[in-house]
């Protein structure tokens, strides 16, 4: 049983299907994030929420105080504006990064459960003393 576990995680298919497979689901997990997030920040307690938090940062803004802030110049929510204008660009860069990691990770793994020494292959085996 382990001999088939350890033949199973050195190959290079059972790595593209778990890729496969955690790539798909990121995929779906940002969208269903997006649409949350476009639902909540969209509604009129959404637009209400982000009216007050730009009023009180004019307010603190023109007040001073021991932090200097800047009052938000935006009608929209930063949230809002990246999952609905920029949703490709976020869903590129985390499936790019999420690959990447996810290679080195099958490499890694793969490169323990083989083993194998140092030496090239095509190198002479070492003359034992007898």
């Amino acid at each position: 049983m382990l001999e088939h576990v350890r033949r199973l995680l050195a190959g290079w298919p059972f790595w593209f299907l778990v890729g496969a497979l955690v790539l798909l689901l990121a995929s779906w997990w940002l969208w269903h994030v997006r649409d949350r997030v476009l639902a909540e920040l969209s509604s009129d307690q959404g637009r209400a929420a982000w009216q007050d938090w730009k009023d009180y940062t004019h307010r603190t803004a023109e007040r001073g105080g021991p932090v200097a802030r800047r009052a938000v110049q935006s009608d929209e929510p930063p949230a809002l504006v990246l999952v609905r204008d920029h949703f490709p660009a976020v869903l590129a860069a985390c499936l790019v990064l999420l690959a990447a990691m996810l290679g080195f990770v099958a490499f890694v793994v793969r490169g323990m459960i083989r083993g194998g020494s140092a030496r090239p292959a095509n190198a002479a085996k070492p003359e034992h003393a007898a």
